[in-house]
């Protein structure tokens, strides 16, 4: 009687899992939103040895809204121009090209609304180059155009202006967009601790068309693929780009575009880099999630609103 029962369970419990992995596989609907010629080309376009990753993230977000690819050296140089005077310091070169912080949303904010704009990536584009030591080394052409316009006589305050001059003579016209990038803290040392599922936000960014960022460790790779738990360190962004049902975890996992210039070809099943970008799973996600950052345009439905699926049904 007992073994009966206890093989009824088996089977029942089999048909369970059977019925759980196919109801996750029907929420995960497959979606790729991933456009080099216009988010950049992932395997080449990297920030290299400048902490720029919130500026490629941003740049991907916007490129892939306006369908024109924007420039993320001009995003990180303004970006980093505003926090020196917002902390009353004096900007300089080695300020501008090589401060190493910065967030997503106020970065966009900035460029949007106070400086007219953003600015292509074919007028300001990003190079890796060693023809120049120094602050202009990865930055050949506009070191070029700064040089013929710099004097010797000029001061540091002045060196800069005329660098920013330079900047915004290159960039020529600008883009503006009608849109807000919002922020969802998932950590309790930010404010404003978020009580909103990540995924719905995630999810309804890829359901209705658009690039979400997500802040999160910048050694992810290496913590998941060693099944080593959550450590405070987020400072790293990346864009959500995809997602797809993994049959053989019976997981969904999402395409995620790392601009860090560590990615490599790994053979494992999950977390794993692949052509450039990372494929990682929902779990993993949650483990090391910082902050997403997200588009809200004016007449967009709220995420509450969106049947989106995936994620919802892998907590």
């Amino acid at each position: 009687m007992v073994r009966g029962i206890v093989a009824i369970m088996a089977v029942l419990l089999s048909f369970s899992a059977v019925f759980a992995a196919e109801n996750n596989a029907q929420s995960c609907t497959s979606i790729d939103l991933r456009n080099e010629k216009i988010q950049g080309q992932n395997t080449t376009l990297r920030q290299g040895q400048r902490g720029w990753c919130y500026a490629f993230a941003a740049a991907a977000m916007v490129s892939h809204e306006v369908g024109q690819p924007v420039s993320a050296m001009d995003i990180a140089i303004n970006n980093n121009n505003i926090i020196a005077l917002s902390k009353k310091q004096t900007p300089t070169l080695s300020t501008l090209l090589n401060t190493n912080s910065g967030s997503v949303a106020p970065a966009i904010r900035y460029r949007n609304q106070v400086l007219g704009g953003f600015c292509l990536e074919r007028n300001l584009p990003w190079f890796s180059s060693n023809k120049h030591e120094g602050w202009f080394r990865d930055t050949p052409a506009t070191y070029e155009t700064f040089m013929t316009l710099v004097t010797p006589k000029e001061t540091a305050e002045d060196k800069v202006a005329t660098f920013l001059k330079v900047i915004n003579a290159m960039c020529g016209q600008r883009i503006k967009v009608n849109f807000e990038v919002l922020t969802e803290n998932y950590l309790p040392q930010y404010p404003n601790l978020s009580s909103r599922d990540p995924f719905a936000i995630i999810d309804g960014q890829l359901v209705s068309g658009h690039l979400s960022v997500i802040l999160t460790d910048n050694g992810f790779f290496t913590w998941a693929a060693k099944g080593i738990k959550a450590v405070e360190n987020r400072n790293h962004t990346v864009n959500v780009v995809g997602r797809r049902f993994n049959e053989k975890l019976g997981e969904c996992e999402y395409i995620l575009r790392d601009s860090a210039n560590s990615i490599t070809e790994v053979q494992q099943e999950s977390p794993r880099y692949e052509g450039g970008y990372l494929y990682a799973t929902t779990s993993q996600i949650k483990e090391f999630l910082g902050q997403i950052y997200f588009i809200q345009k004016p007449g967009m439905p709220k995420v509450s609103q969106l049947n989106t699926g995936a994620g919802n049904a892998q907590k």
